[in-house]
């Protein structure tokens, strides 16, 4: 059944993170060029360097013309000057404002990458340890090479619940894994997605030194 459940969650965590590069990209006014590095390296980041620490050479996602269209596929086409100009357009602008956008895209990666990473080191070990590890290396990775580019503090080190958001989801989906591989795996994608945006709504964050104040680095 993971052989099933794998690239399904692989496939929308992909697409998920190269819409939220793209959508970094647009905030930093980078051109079509650095538009597709972003949205490579936030969808396929993450995966890669996991393949790498479970020995996996070289990363499968490399490897897949399919899931290097799916993560530059959605950038490119979003960068078409008339799709560009709707979407710059004001009444879009209020139906979706881009950091509603980019918090769901990326709230969907996170989940998607988090249950991909857990199903990846599941398929060559049984430690639950290396399964919690990969599940939230393979959801933060590639966002925070995406920060790191675009020049501001990666998300995973602000104090926003971002990792333990995917860690929370990772667990779930370990305990879960007596209710067979489909149920753990979306029980793991909507735990990871409701902690993530439940607290970023409710503004939960994680606690900050003394007299560093409040203020976050946004994208």
């Amino acid at each position: 059944m993971l052989d099933t459940v794998f690239p399904t969650v692989e496939a929308i965590g992909i697409a998920a993170f190269g819409i939220s590069g793209f959508l970094v990209a647009r905030r930093r006014c980078l051109d079509v060029y650095g538009t597709v590095v972003l949205a490579l390296v936030t969808a396929l980041g993450g995966g890669t360097i996991r393949d790498l620490v479970l020995g996996i050479t070289p990363p499968v996602n490399l490897l897949s013309p399919a899931a290097i269209a799916l993560a530059a596929g959605p950038a490119l086409l979003l960068s078409v000057r008339p799709v560009d100009t709707l979407l710059r357009s004001p009444s879009i602008r209020r139906l979706l404002p881009i950091s509603r956008a980019l918090l769901t895209a990326d709230a969907l990666g996170l989940a998607a990458f988090t249950v991909s990473g857990v199903s990846a080191a599941a398929s060559v070990s049984d430690s639950i340890t290396l399964a919690l590890f990969c599940g939230v290396l393979t959801a933060t990775g590639g966002g925070m090479l995406r920060d790191l580019l675009a020049g501001a503090v990666p998300a995973v080190l602000r104090r926003e619940i971002y990792a333990v958001a995917s860690l929370a989801g990772a667990v779930a989906m370990v305990v879960a894994t007596p209710l067979g591989a489909v149920a753990g795996a979306l029980i793991g994608l909507v735990v990871t997605f409701v902690v993530r945006v439940g607290t970023y709504a409710l503004q939960i964050h994680l606690p900050l030194p003394n007299g560093c104040g409040e203020k976050n680095v946004e994208l």
